[in-house]
């Protein structure tokens, strides 16, 4: 598969590898693995510049891997054995003659053998005098980045010039690896894959979804089978609950008392570990446009990642199934829940696109709003929007399989911005987003290739 995107991220370590002045840059990257750090980093490194892959293993192995990583560079600097990460440095400095860029990936592996590393950065880099290279940190464990570097308490706090989040691919990319596929196949496969570029690159080597979606997740053996777990495990010890959340989650349990009652826990007592993994990036917390963040009693959870909630739905589900055998039987259950597990995933598309200025780049306020209405009735709308005055608003229905008139959906939709508690009179455009419709934005029709078009930044 061919490097994508990412023009933005290049810009940003170009100007920051070539150094500030006469100061060298330190940069940080961090992000779930699979998302192409490390293929970005090694496009970024030059002939003079030392990658150095750190592994899981003991502080003394590190400290001699690192030192044959170096010796790239400093001819039999890997000859001596170094006792710390203080006198390795040490010698490094005194044998710098010219500027290079030390890439140091997965970096939480060697704090997590000895976490005064983090502190002797800080010391190189606090003084001038030692700070004779570019130094570029890069790890998939969100949690221990953030210890480490991000939080106001870490070693390395503020000192980055540079702290790149790398975070998956837009849907619209997902049309360059699959060419020939149409715009509605291309959003089924991304319900499917999400925008993880290592996973578009081995569905890119098989015929089909199906043929994909059996190799790779529905044995026990498959690529995939245990990628979530692994991905947890960058930065969660515990995996029972996270697991249960999820799994509960992308079944379609949303609410925290329902949450709390599927798992017969209370939802207080959920709060902090759904607020883990809001941080982490793997679940949203959402509540109405305009309600107030403390809304709890308003407030949904749902799985952010597309791979996640159709692995929890589908997958771990029938996990049974697969270790019997019976793949083909779960995929003809999948069969029968993607067009409405797609249907969850449509819906975050357009959300995305219009925030991208699809239906006007004056639109500041974008959500869903749900609650009840100006008659005492519950009521939801997909996408509501609006601009900073609030004098005109924007609503769009989307409907992955449509079974009704364009046109009346649009009347109906409309009229329930009229019902909104908050509505004074303003007008209203409303919009419908399906698939199979003919029509063009300015008509009020919004069709699969207008928000794959947006979705290529």
């Amino acid at each position: 598969m061919e490097f994508l995107n990412r023009t933005q991220e290049i810009a940003q370590l170009s100007e920051a590898w070539a150094g500030i002045g006469d100061r060298r840059s330190f940069i940080a990257l961090y992000g779930r693995r699979r998302c192409g750090k490390s293929t970005l980093l090694r496009r970024m490194i030059r002939e003079q510049d030392v990658y150095f892959m750190a592994s899981e293993s003991s502080t003394a192995m590190q400290l001699q891997q690192l030192a044959h990583a170096l010796a790239k560079n400093f001819p039999a600097f890997d000859a001596v054995s170094y006792a710390n990460y203080d006198q390795l440095f040490e010698v490094l400095e005194s044998r710098i003659s010219e500027p290079f860029t030390l890439v140091i990936d997965e970096f939480p592996y060697l704090i997590q053998q000895d976490a005064g590393l983090a502190s002797i950065l800080q010391r190189v880099l606090d003084d001038p005098a030692k700070r004779k290279f570019n130094l570029v940190l890069c790890g998939s464990s969100q949690q221990m980045m953030h210890d480490a570097i991000l939080s106001g308490t870490a070693p390395l706090y503020g000192r980055a010039d540079e702290i790149l989040h790398i975070k998956p691919l837009d849907a619209g990319w997902l049309s360059e690896v699959l060419p020939s596929a149409s715009a509605d196949a291309v959003i089924m496969e991304y319900a499917v894959w999400g925008g993880v570029p290592r996973y578009w690159e081995t569905r890119e080597r098989y015929k089909s979804l199906r043929e994909t979606v059996l190799r790779t997740l529905l044995q026990t053996t498959g690529l995939f089978y245990d990628e979530p777990r692994r991905l947890l495990l960058d930065d969660l010890r515990d995996l029972t609950q996270p697991i249960s959340l999820l799994s509960v989650i992308a079944n379609g349990v949303h609410r925290p008392s329902e949450i709390g009652a599927r798992l017969s826990r209370k939802a207080s007592e959920l709060q902090r570990p759904l607020q883990r993994l809001v941080a982490l990036g793997y679940i949203r917390r959402e509540v109405p446009l305009f309600a107030s963040i403390r809304a709890s009693k308003l407030v949904h959870y749902t799985i952010s990642d597309p791979f996640l909630r159709f692995y929890y739905r589908f997958i771990l589900t029938n996990a049974s199934m697969i270790g019997a055998g019976a793949s083909e039987g779960v995929w003809q259950l999948i069969e029968a829940g993607l067009s409405q597990h797609t249907s969850q995933v449509w819906e975050q598309l357009c959300m995305h696109a219009v925030r991208k200025g699809m239906l006007g780049k004056d639109l500041v306020y974008v959500g869903r709003w749900w609650g009840k209405s100006s008659n005492g009735k519950p009521m939801e709308i997909d996408i509501l929007a609006t601009n900073s005055a609030k004098d005109r608003w924007i609503v769009v229905e989307c409907k992955w399989s449509l079974s009704a008139k364009p046109d009346t959906i649009r009347t109906d939709t409309a009229n329930k911005v009229r019902m909104l508690p908050f509505y004074k009179g303003e007008p209203v455009e409303s919009f419908v987003a399906a698939r199979g419709l003919k029509g063009k934005i300015e008509e009020g029709v919004i069709n699969p290739e207008d928000v794959l078009g947006w979705l290529r930044d």
